[in-house]
């Protein structure tokens, strides 16, 4: 077996316990905010929405890139021997340590403008909460980061699972006995703060003391890139959410709050996951360029063809979930999915370009991007927003489209050289196998006759599943029978060949 196909068999078997763990985390946390809608009115709703956004903007300074650097050093630099890692590893975990926890405490320390500035009195509290257990939740990323460059996505799999369990046990026992809020913090804090306290134990590392001049040690100019990155898209990712909560209340921020959450799916559970091993991955293959471009192409298609019927069964099934389910305060719910539903499927494919720049170093045009992003965001949501809530969705869905993917996509693929042809032609089946089998499942359903309800919910996801499978394996027969079975990064085949 060549180092090669050790790697790609290794990643593939990482993958999956990978995409266990990413399935079990995001299922539990979208389960259980789903479950909050069945307590919680549209108005209360939107105040998870609001701690949701604060959780992620908090996430945007976790870290600073220094998890990234964990994993990518040593892999694309020379020199250097385990005492030299060690400190190295030692100054990144002082460093965002004492980051993270200014961050928690400028963030309780604001609670009282945050509430006041969305006239959401709850805020005050949960902000303060939020802010405490910031720095648990930080405390273990280097020590995660250290089990992923060593691919031991098993022993992180069991981390996560487990915390998954005790936070929806503790989650869902609250719920019954407190309010929403109450009971959506408390997730968060058994969720983050688990892992992170069993990943420090897990990785069997710890630091050396604090030293002041082992700061030399870290690549600023790397995390400072990461950090305005991050910070701007965070901006441009939740601007819509701040500016429809501030401007057409917390009913409305319910409802595009749960749309856009039921868009963001396969990010969640697709293409984090393959990402999350694509990472070391490429930090292996950096130096030999065909290998390379042919892994970033396999991780696109195997998000692509996984987020694909994901998203077709949102798209086909919005309607009647929300009846059968007797969701009636949510019917502004369904037009809003049905256009988030293929943006759904690129965002995943857009997650998948961050990775690349960071392990070919490439921060700057990040930063770049992120100022960039914001810009569009914000214009086209400004666009949108004298129409409404649809307005809001069709302009963001058609900016980020043409104006972010379809740019950012050419930047990540040129240096590789790879043409947005051949990528557009490798994808190019997936695509149409999806869209054909959504509109035949359509199709079919309405000249069935079937009234709205549990039948024609469980007639149009069978119609979508097996009209797509039948569709994608003629059309796109090497790429299915590779994905399943579960050779993501295709282990068999010649390196340096392209699907």
């Amino acid at each position: 077996m060549t180092a090669a196909e050790s790697l790609a068999r290794t990643a593939g078997r990482s993958t999956r316990w990978s995409a266990v763990a990413q399935i079990v985390r995001n299922f539990s946390q979208i389960g259980f905010q789903l479950l909050l809608v069945f307590f919680m009115v549209p108005e209360q709703y939107g105040v998870v929405a609001l701690l949701s956004a604060f959780t992620m903007f908090m996430a945007v300074f976790r870290g600073l890139g220094f998890n990234t650097l964990v994993i990518i050093q040593n892999e694309v630099e020379a020199g250097g021997g385990p005492a030299e890692e060690k400190a190295r590893w030692s100054a990144l975990f002082w460093v965002n340590l004492t980051a993270c926890g200014l961050v928690g405490l400028a963030v309780a320390g604001a609670s009282t403008w945050i509430a006041d500035f969305f006239t959401l009195p709850d805020l005050r509290w949960a902000a303060i909460v939020l802010g405490g257990i910031f720095w648990v939740q930080c405390s273990g990323l280097v020590h995660m980061a250290i089990l992923e460059r060593r691919f031991q996505f098993r022993t992180i799999a069991v981390l996560e699972t487990g915390a998954c369990v005790l936070a929806a046990v503790v989650g869902v026992g609250l719920l019954f006995h407190v309010d929403g809020v109450t009971a959506f913090l408390a997730f968060q804090a058994v969720l983050g703060c688990g892992a992170s306290l069993a990943g420090i134990l897990a990785a069997r590392w710890w630091p050396l003391a604090p030293d002041p001049g082992s700061l030399k040690r870290i690549d600023r100019g790397f995390s400072g890139d990461l950090l305005i990155f991050n910070l701007l898209n965070f901006l441009s990712r939740n601007v819509d959410k701040l500016m429809i909560g501030r401007l057409q209340g917390a009913a409305d921020l319910g409802i595009y709050g749960l749309a856009y959450r039921l868009m963001t799916l396969p990010s969640q559970l697709i293409s984090t996951a393959i990402d999350r091993v694509a990472l070391p991955m490429y930090a292996r293959q950096i130096g030999r360029p065909a290998e390379f471009a042919r892994s970033i192409l396999l991780a696109h298609q195997n998000v692509t063809f996984l987020s694909i019927p994901m998203m077709g069964l949102v798209f086909v099934g919005i309607g009647d979930g929300i009846l059968v389910l007797g969701l009636d305060a949510w019917v502004g719910l369904e037009p809003l999915v049905r256009i988030f539903a293929p943006i759904g499927v690129l965002q995943a494919i857009g997650t998948l370009t961050g990775s690349v720049m960071m392990v070919t170093r490439r921060t700057r045009l990040m930063r770049g991007l992120g100022l960039y992003n914001t810009v569009i965001y914000v214009g086209s949501i400004l666009a949108g927003l004298p129409w409404g809530l649809t307005g809001v969705t069709i302009s963001y869905s058609v900016a980020f489209t043409v104006l972010i993917l379809a740019p950012t996509l050419w930047l990540c693929l040129r240096p590789l050289g790879v043409s947005m042809l051949q990528y557009l032609r490798a994808m190019a089946p997936l695509w149409s196998a999806g869209v054909l089998a959504v509109a035949a499942a359509e199709l079919a359903v309405s000249a069935s006759g079937l009234e709205a309800g549990w039948a024609r919910l469980a007639a149009s996801g069978a119609a979508v599943l097996i009209g797509y499978l039948i569709v994608v394996w003629i059309v796109a027969g090497p790429v299915v029978r590779r994905i399943v079975a579960l050779d993501f990064f295709d282990a068999n085949q010649t390196a340096g060949e392209r699907p």
